[in-house]
């Protein structure tokens, strides 16, 4: 259900984006990043290590696997050009990236690795409904049925054990 609806709010449906081999590999390499961030996170929550070193970590691995792809004249120039923009740099770096990653790492320490991931989907959902309040975007009926479905599906994967069989029956 998550899945479907992060796949309607995309706007992949409703032909407002167009899907490539490209693209489509990179999704696969995001989500399997993902999802073994997920794995060794919990694992290294097991064996004692703080959210801030497991963070510190992966962010140390995924900045030199990502040297080949990127032009390093271009970042240079880009932290170097004034401090007000190395300072939005930074900025924008620790509270979209880092300090996300450092919530989600500690929220592993209660949650269970699918439920966590389920609960992260509300991402795309938040992302959605910011381009409609602040840059005024157009919902349409696609994103508006993978925002429920979205929001649905979180609902039901935190209902206790059995619990949305019980509401089903009745």
């Amino acid at each position: 259900m998550t899945f479907a609806g992060c796949v309607c709010v995309s706007g992949l449906l409703s032909g407002d984006s167009s899907l490539t081999l490209t693209g489509f590999i990179t999704g696969l390499g995001a989500g399997l990043g993902y999802a073994l961030y997920s794995i060794f996170g919990r694992f290294a929550l097991d064996r004692g290590y703080r959210s801030l070193t497991i963070s510190f970590y992966t962010f140390l691995f995924a900045s030199v696997g990502t040297i080949p792809f990127i032009s390093l004249k271009n970042v240079g120039r880009a932290l170097t050009s004034s401090p007000s923009q190395t300072g939005l740099i930074v900025l924008y770096g620790v509270f979209t990236t880092v300090l996300p990653y450092l919530l989600y790492t500690r929220g592993l320490q209660s949650v269970d690795n699918g439920r966590a991931s389920i609960i992260a989907s509300i991402e795309p959902v938040v992302a959605t409904a910011i381009g409609a309040l602040v840059y005024h975007e157009i919902l349409n009926i696609y994103e508006i049925i993978g925002i429920a479905m979205v929001l649905g599906g979180i609902v039901i994967s935190n209902l206790p054990a059995g619990r949305f069989c019980q509401l089903c029956n009745r």
